[in-house]
């Protein structure tokens, strides 16, 4: 009996289901008429889910239009009706007060515990849902309702979220109090989740507010762009139809609104007209290049973007899966194996869910009999697919599921790299198509074998088994061929098809600078002969006298002047190896090249070290004091002028000598500038590391990036700063992991930016309000008439300068700045319960509730800047060494410089002399006497000290007659 009654229950919820979609049958027919009338039109809750999908939609269908329902549409409103007559069967089972019509709002006063089904209207909205009771206040009484939403999907979506707060948008306007959570069954175990629905209110009203325009017909048709959607939608053969006639952008699959709408502002409006926007350029980004994909379409031809490989052995397996995803479902695998000349075909298939790990272990065990093999796989969901291999089948297969992740290669990824074919998307059914492979069947796509899974469920037909496995293996076949092909791109074999390479579309401008490419090497050769340098050194030198005697003169290592000091190094007279007794055997010396700085000037100092060469009477072995070996030609303070140079004056190295030689008379190789540097940044790598500790355990950090080229690869730089400690990082990318294991210990106040990976950082955080308020700016320009947005930039303007007024009187003192925290939050309340309803105003309501705890942060601190400025100014001497440079370091030069640039910013911070702080030889910054007089400096450094000499704890004797002799101390 019981049995029956459910049955009958099932029955009767479809039954009122077909009914109440007559009614919005009728209603639609009525729809054209009532607007062209004035009469206020319904907005259903079908209506507020197409407009999520597709604004263009709800127009067409406001103007009585319909289309031919796919199969997707059909068989999945059979399967949501299943799952809902299935759902209320299960978590309302005593429900008897069912009606064949289901009530209206009105019938909330009942205080009923749940309504199964409930007709809501609150003026132009209509809704049809499922609402439970819950013990809080309202206008109904001590009680309230929440919307309950049934969908089969096993996760929810954004999509799902919005529409439940649909209904709950109307239940709070007819019971005077808002629903803050809503309840979802879903999934095949019917689970129950409690959905947060508060921050959906305001996105909500915005939705109904844009219906209301297009019911109005005061706004012109929504722009027409085709998204991901239309491939189930009953418009799509139409508005692809159309999309094509304008050759509208949307056409170019993966391209975004925002780019869309990016390019409408610039008057680009087509795909063709998009087309012209590319410029080829030598070195490239990792960025999609839609307007490359453009460019393809337009000239029919395959471009290539840099060198497309694909890896290949002896074993080659083409992989396909099909599955639910919604479900988390896998239910077939196909496979080709190509063992040489051998090729094998396999499928496996599951009737149920129960049987995936089956498939799994065949999976598992026809690859296991290869030792080596290539996995070819189109996109991730095959990558998916073998992850959860890996986690059903556990340990066992662990080590065999790992070599497959590492054997196998997504295809779509080396094209969406490399590849532009001439078509609209990067689907395999277009590019295979493209190729000349056809499938058996005409509608077979990634949409339609989902239909033909649902109907094979609900029918247990084998014929749509049968077309799921010959679609699965036509999709293996298919991936055989694009593979192939691009591998005989990649070896220059591939013939029969258009391709063309992006540098062979660059710039052929007869005036540029940098090497020629000849083809001849006799021309090259030829070439060479013609440089500048060349010429003068080579040619001019055999032939003009007056040339010859310059160069002769400029020889390096022949440099004027006498010698300042003369330092003799004492020698042991015992042998270095035997211990014997060891005699003189002639003289060593080495001259040295400095610079001496003194209160009055810079002048040049040479200093002649000398050494008794000595000679065991045993072992006949020769030997010199290591300490003379070890001193370098050039002494410290040509060192630190280098550096100085290069890092203060940005000074290329290839200056430096001409400076010193035309001011000292000095003439240093080319080269030698560079080991400067290295040594530098050897020299002071443990102060580096100590001003990176100390701005981790600091309380305050500014932090900031951009970007640099390195031999024409895109990589990035990144500031941290305090108030005194400056320090530069390099990384390759952008990707901000880093920064969580240098700030691992860091507990202050992060300063930044935007950019969102700072958000990951877990400490207190302080926005750059001088970053948002220039976006508000240039948005307030672009957008001069927008009323809404105008006011909420006109108040937040107002609060920001009422803070400022109290920083420019007391500074950044907390006690002060507390009386402005009730204005703040003020502020953020109006703005976010705001209904905005142009773009722009909506575009910053997000931003500003994204960072509404972090905008503000200086106030709860005594001495925390409310912007980045700190951090900007400390990267702005790397932007001019950038430019000087011009892509043309390495990365090895890069961090030494950036280390030397951190010590340098750091005594700048601290108003230190860079220059000072090399002369003293101190590694510890704080150590530098500050203190003093400026000019003792030039006192304490003295040419003749050579920290050389100093480990071997000898001190200096000088005679009368000017020398000096090192002695032991």
């Amino acid at each position: 009996m019981r049995r029956n009654s459910t049955n009958a229950f099932g029955y009767r919820i479809l039954l009122d289901m077909v009914r109440a979609d007559k009614e919005k049958a009728t209603r639609k027919a009525t729809t054209l008429n009532k607007m062209q009338n004035g009469i206020i039109v319904e907005i259903s809750k079908e209506t507020f889910e197409n407009f999520i999908t597709c604004p263009y939609k709800v127009y067409r269908t406001s103007r009585n239009e319909s289309g031919h329902k796919t199969e997707y549409e059909i068989i999945f409103k059979r399967v949501n009706d299943l799952y809902l007559a299935d759902a209320l069967r299960k978590h309302f089972p005593n429900q008897t007060n069912i009606s064949e019509f289901p009530p209206h709002s009105f019938s909330l006063k009942d205080g009923r515990k749940t309504f199964s089904r409930i007709n809501i209207n609150f003026q132009d909205l209509a809704s049809c849902c499922t609402a439970e009771r819950i013990p809080r206040h309202s206008d109904l009484g001590a009680f309230s309702y929440i919307p309950v939403r049934f969908t089969p999907k096993e996760n929810l979506s954004k999509e799902d979220k919005l529409a439940m707060a649909f209904d709950g948008f109307i239940l709070g306007n007819l019971q005077a109090r808002f629903p803050s959570q809503g309840k979802v069954i879903h999934g095949k175990n019917f689970k129950v989740a409690r959905a947060e629905m508060e921050t959906y209110f305001l996105k909500v009203k915005s939705i109904i507010s844009e219906i209301r325009k297009i019911y109005s017909m005061k706004e012109t048709a929504p722009r027409l762009i085709l998204n991901k959607h239309c491939q189930i939608c009953e418009f799509k053969e139409s508005c692809r139809a159309t999309a094509v006639e304008k050759d509208d952008l949307s056409l170019l699959a993966g391209i975004s609104a925002k780019e869309i709408a990016e390019q409408h502002k610039k008057g680009i409006f087509t795909v063709t007209q998009y087309s012209y926007t590319f410029r080829p350029k030598r070195k490239y980004r990792k960025s999609y290049h839609f307007n490359l994909k453009a460019l393809a379409i337009r000239e029919k031809k395959i471009h290539i973007y840099g060198n497309p490989e694909v890896p290949t052995t002896s074993v080659r397996i083409y992989l396909d899966v099909e599955g639910d995803p919604e479900r988390d479902f896998y239910y077939l695998v196909g496979m080709i194996i190509l063992d040489g000349a051998t090729e094998k075909k396999l499928s496996f298939w599951a009737d149920s869910e129960e049987e995936e790990r089956q498939i799994f272990l065949r999976f598992f065990e026809s690859l296991a009999a290869y030792p080596e093999f290539i996995l070819y796989h189109y996109g991730s969901y095959e990558i998916r697919f073998m992850r959860k291999a890996q986690k059903v089948l556990g340990q066992d297969h662990s080590q065999l599921a790992d070599k497959i992740l590492s054997s196998s290669v997504n295809i779509l990824a080396i094209i969406y790299s490399n590849i532009f074919f001439p078509t609209y998307s990067n689907g395999l059914k277009d590019i295979g198509a493209y190729l000349g492979f056809k499938w058996s069947s005409d509608d077979a796509s990634g949409i339609q074998s989902l239909v033909w899974r649902k109907q094979f469920e609900l029918s247990q037909e084998r014929a749509f088994k049968e077309k799921l496995v010959t679609y699965n293996m036509d999709d293996c076949e298919a991936l055989k061929r694009v593979t192939n092909f691009i591998y005989g791109i990649g070896n220059k074999r591939e013939e029969g098809y258009q391709v063309i390479s992006v540098e062979d579309l660059k710039d052929e401008s007869k005036h540029k600078w940098g090497k020629v490419d000849f083809v001849l090497k006799d021309l090259d050769f030829v070439n060479n002969r013609a440089y500048f340098d060349y010429q003068r050194q080579k040619v001019f030198y055999k032939t003009n006298p007056q040339i010859k005697n310059r160069l002769r003169k400029r020889e390096i290592g022949k440099i004027s002047g006498g010698i300042n000091r003369h330092i003799d190094i004492p020698v042991n007279n015992k042998c270095f190896s035997c211990g014997k007794r060891a005699y003189r055997s002639g003289a060593f010396w080495k001259k040295q090249y400095d610079l001496k700085f003194t209160k009055s000037g810079i002048r040049k100092w040479v200093v002649i070290y000398r050494a008794i060469r000595m000679r065991c009477e045993h072992c006949k072995r020769s030997q010199v004091p290591t300490a003379l070996q070890e001193i370098s030609k050039y002494g410290h303070g040509i060192q630190s002028w280098a550096i100085y140079h290069n890092i203060v004056h940005h000074q290329p190295f290839g200056r430096i000598p001409m400076d010193l030689e035309a001011f000292f008379g000095l003439r240093l190789p080319r080269g030698v500038i560079h080991h400067f540097k290295r040594y530098a940044a050897e020299y002071y790598a443990e102060t580096y590391r100590a001003i990176l500790d100390k701005l981790n355990h600091g309380g305050l950090l500014h932090i900031d990036e951009t970007k640099v080229n390195i031999k024409g690869r895109r990589e990035y730089v990144w500031v941290m700063t305090n108030m005194e400690e400056v320090a530069f990082i390099h990384t390759p990318t952008r990707e901000g992991g880093f920064l969580k294991e240098y700030l691992r210990d860091f507990r202050g106040v992060l300063i930044s930016d935007f950019y969102a990976v700072y958000d990951s950082i877990d400490c207190v955080q302080q926005k750059c309000l001088i970053h948002l308020i220039r976006d508000m700016n240039d948005d307030l320009r672009q957008n001069p008439f927008d009323e809404e947005y105008k006011k909420m930039i006109l108040e937040f303007s107002a609060l920001l300068k009422d803070i400022m007024a109290t920083v420019d009187r007391y500074g950044l003192k907390k006690r002060y700045l507390n009386k402005h925290k009730k204005d703040v939050k003020r502020y953020f309340t109006i703005v976010l319960r705001e209904n905005y309803k142009s773009e722009v105003a909506l575009k910053y309501q997000k931003r500003l509730q994204k960072n509404s705890e972090k905008l503000f942060s200086f106030l709860n601190y005594d001495g925390v800047p409310w912007n980045n400025n700190n951090a900007e100014h400390a990267i702005k001497h790397f932007a001019d060494y950038r430019r000087t440079v011009a892509g043309q370091t390495r990365e090895f030069g890069l961090k030494n410089y950036l280390m030397l640039l951190s010590i340098y910013q750091t005594c700048r911070y601290k108003g230190m002399s860079f220059l000072k702080f090399l002369l003293t030889k101190e590694k510890v910054i704080d150590n530098y006497n500050i203190g003093k007089n400026p000019a003792n400096i030039w006192d304490s450094f003295d040419p003749n000290y050579n920290s050389d000499l100093q480990k071997y704890n000898w001190i200096i004797r000088h005679r009368p007659n000017g020398q000096i002799v090192l002695k032991k101390a």
